[in-house]
């Protein structure tokens, strides 16, 4: 730790040069607007993250093999297009510039694709429900990643400042943050608040609502960030796409090591994470038999801990390395994960009431702070990663590098919400709403459920932030990388 503090601070001098030439800093309203992007991710990842599986499995009556099976498959096409729009997003001429064209064409299907999922007619039974459940996840995801996939290479060009880059990644945080706020009151609050998370006609006004502020957000970072188009990196113009360098700039992407460790990284901990979100309403309901007061507070404490994480986590990013910062952030949510449900079932915890809602909040909080300064450092990270890739290629692939995070990210969910499925299903996890309502579960299938979203999950996150260790991309390297850039550029 004190090597790596002593390296970042020595190195921020260094950094002076290269910044010479670079553009002004940012306001803070630019970073804002254009941070307004993460509403977006946050209402769409929060809404699916936290309701599409309980919607399917209990509301609608699939198996949970099946809606775990859904949600996978969509993820697993959605995952592999990413690449794709990466690279076109890359190497796209247009007056409205490179990134921004995808951004304005995905907003709306992206809305539409929402309301949708959550308005699924009655009458659809069979092929015909899995057909449209398919088709609207589908345009969701592919959706997304047509936004998110160009917004966030957009951050990545809009400054190669070490530090300033990371102050980017504090706003997007918490706008992400505005947007998980959003889902939970419409969701806890006011539409699906106690027995009405239960009733099916209650999803369709959720949804919609949350589809109107994800196409509002979509509107506000791509209109209001055209202004900052000639902050960003400037392609030759006789690149064009094609397959064939597709393929050959996709295993450059692998070649380095650096972002090689991010991915593998991102696909323990998805995987985790996918499983732990899926059976998360399953567990507050039938493991931990939470009221739906505190359910809907719980998600309140962990986005107060991500507040509170932000100007928390961008001190300390100030004098200690990104990567020390994420691996002990990843350690310290994968042992709070982990340990709950076992506490629980030893008689370590308090069997209900008071005393266990506070421990349950502080864990949520103390995860929520965790994770946000875990976020700041890996995407401010995976940006000095894309730099490196130019020293290393000679080529700008801000898209193809955001694109292989999310690619993992999303494979891991997928194969995390197909494990969940088949998991409720192996240790026979009733999909029946009214006898679920009634409380007619077997204590044994109760406990079940902890184990699998708790230790099983969190053990496996766990070892997300050893393979951490590999990333060697410190402040100094940084530096060493801006300088070679100017003076390569100033030939």
């Amino acid at each position: 730790m004190a090597e790596a503090l002593q390296l970042q601070q020595t190195a921020l001098p260094s950094l002076a040069g290269a910044a010479a030439t670079a553009p002004p800093p940012l306001s803070a309203v630019e970073m804002s607007l254009y941070s307004a992007g993460d509403i977006v991710d946050g209402v769409v990842s929060n809404a699916i993250g936290a309701f599409a599986f309980f919607y399917m499995n209990v509301v609608l009556g699939l198996s949970g093999a099946i809606a775990g099976g859904l949600l996978a498959i969509s993820i697993a096409v959605d995952s592999v297009a990413d690449p794709l729009i990466g690279y076109l997003s890359d190497n796209t001429h247009s007056r409205w510039g490179r990134r921004h064209p995808f951004m304005l064409a995905s907003a709306l299907p992206a809305a539409l694709g929402l309301g949708l999922f959550f308005s699924i007619p009655a009458q659809l039974s069979g092929w015909a429900l899995f057909a449209y459940v398919m088709a609207v996840l589908l345009t969701v995801r592919i959706a997304m990643s047509g936004f998110t996939l160009p917004y966030g290479a957009l951050g990545a060009e809009l400054s190669t400042n070490y530090t300033e880059r990371s102050t980017i990644v504090a706003f997007r945080t918490a706008l992400w943050n505005a947007g998980y706020c959003v889902v939970i009151i419409l969701g806890f609050w006011v539409f699906l608040r106690g027995p009405d998370l239960y009733r099916r006609d209650n999803y369709a006004p959720f949804g919609w609502l949350c589809a109107a502020v994800v196409l509002a957000a979509a509107l506000v970072s791509a209109l209001a960030t055209q202004h900052l188009r000639g902050r960003l990196q400037q392609i030759p113009k006789g690149a064009r796409a094609s397959l064939k360098r597709f393929a050959f700039e996709l295993i450059d992407v692998f070649r380095n090591r650096s972002f090689l460790v991010l991915f593998v990284c991102i696909l323990l901990f998805w995987a985790a994470q996918g499983v732990i979100s899926v059976l998360a309403l399953h567990a507050s309901k039938y493991f931990w038999k939470l009221p739906a007061e505190v359910i809907g507070t719980l998600p309140f404490v962990i986005l107060a801990g991500g507040i509170v994480g932000i100007p928390i986590g961008g001190l300390i990013l100030l004098r200690v390395e990104k990567r020390l910062v994420s691996i002990w952030g990843l350690v310290v949510m994968c042992v709070l994960q982990a340990i709950a449900a076992p506490l629980r079932i030893w008689g370590l915890l308090p069997d209900a009431g008071l005393p266990l809602w506070l421990i349950l909040g502080a864990f949520a909080g103390l995860g929520g702070a965790a994770g946000t300064a875990v976020n700041i450092a890996f995407i401010s990270m995976l940006a000095d990663a894309a730099d490196e890739h130019e020293l290393l290629f000679g080529s700008r692939r801000e898209g193809l590098y955001f694109a292989g995070l999310t690619f993992s990210a999303k494979a891991a969910i997928g194969i995390g919400s197909f494990i969940a499925g088949v998991a409720l299903d192996l240790i026979g996890f009733p999909h029946d709403a009214s006898r679920l309502q009634a409380g007619q579960l077997a204590a044994d299938i109760a406990r079940n459920v902890g184990l699998i979203s708790g230790p099983i999950a969190g053990l496996i996150a766990l070892i997300s932030a050893i393979v951490l260790i590999g990333y060697r991309l410190d402040a100094a390297r940084y530096a060493q990388i801006q300088s070679e850039l100017a003076a390569r550029k100033a030939r």
